[in-house]
């Protein structure tokens, strides 16, 4: 199937695990566990994607009260970054200063989903299953200098250079989700 002019994967799921997920994500969870497949993905993936058959108008009734991110998942997300974002500064400068490539990208890999949970949900969006990511952030429209953040971590080699371009997309993340909740005040 292609959407977007970009092949997508299609799964089927039992109804009643589908709906448990749902109610995860509502809850602002179903992404802080390391599972197959991601709760969150999957929600995202089905808000994103397209309705094959609806006879009964269930699935459209799930998509519109899903459309966004609920208020408990951009919370929740956003405060795990800021609660960790520390601790994933000095383990990747120790990891750094020795030389320690595959723990460096190891502890990279959760802060950096750990920021698109949070960047996605703030931006109005589910962060999607990580295939073809670039072009979800293209289609999707995030901010523009959330994107030239993002960017630059895989544009560096270095890592000195890369922590420092994690850290900086996370401080943007953090200061947008500063900004949302003085706008909401």
């Amino acid at each position: 199937m292609r959407a977007s002019r970009w092949e997508v994967d299609v799964a089927h799921y039992p109804r009643t695990r589908f709906d448990s997920w749902c109610a995860l994500v509502k809850a602002g969870d179903g992404w802080q566990e390391e599972e197959w497949p991601q709760p969150l993905h999957t929600v995202a993936g089905f808000v994103h994607g397209t309705l094959l058959a609806d006879d009964e108008h269930v699935g459209h009734a799930i998509r519109q009260s899903s459309r966004t991110p609920p208020p408990q998942l951009i919370a929740k997300s956003t405060a795990a970054l800021e609660q960790q974002l520390p601790g994933y500064r000095d383990a990747l400068l120790d990891c750094a200063d020795r030389g320690d490539e595959w723990l460096f990208h190891q502890l990279a890999a959760r802060l950096v989903k750990q920021i698109y949970i949070a960047w996605f949900a703030l931006e109005g969006h589910y962060l999607p299953f990580p295939k073809r990511l670039r072009q979800w952030i293209r289609h999707l429209g995030l901010n523009e200098q959330g994107v030239r953040l993002e960017q630059r971590i895989w544009e560096t080699v270095a890592l000195h250079e890369r922590r420092l371009a994690i850290a900086r997309f996370a401080d943007h993340v953090l200061a947008s989700s500063l900004r949302a909740r003085a706008a909401r005040s």
